[in-house]
């Protein structure tokens, strides 16, 4: 996963701000309150990211080398060859959103907004 695609780094800049918002006291009691929480939070984001994308353009060495996916999940049937960014920032939209339910309002704009712009 590479730093500079706009298109993955909304989606690292998204899961920054929720957790920018689940520790500002002003917007209410927060979802994954203390740095273990949210870092698991953040890493269960980032992760759905990288792999939805590998998996998506079935970057078949990347994953025989171990490299490739972070999350122990098994591999969802046909999403080979589907647009891995699409797939990859739809699996940290869906656990951005599960993790922190208290921002719906927030992500929910998020992703009308990342499909406006991208596709």
């Amino acid at each position: 996963m590479t730093a500079a695609s706009r298109e993955l780094r909304f989606w690292v800049d998204m899961a920054l701000e929720c957790s920018r918002r689940d520790h500002t006291a002003l917007l209410g009691p927060g979802d994954q309150r203390g740095p273990f929480l949210t870092a698991r939070a953040l890493g269960m984001a980032l992760a759905a990211l990288n792999d939805a994308r590998a998996l998506a353009i079935n970057d078949v060495a990347a994953l025989a080398a171990g490299h490739g996916r972070l999350l122990s999940v098994p591999a969802t049937s046909g999403l080979a060859g589907s647009d891995p960014m699409l797939a990859g920032a739809a699996a940290c939209a869906q656990v951005l959103r599960a993790r922190y339910p208290k921002q719906a309002r927030f992500l929910d704009p998020a992703w009308s907004h990342w499909l406006e712009l991208f596709r």
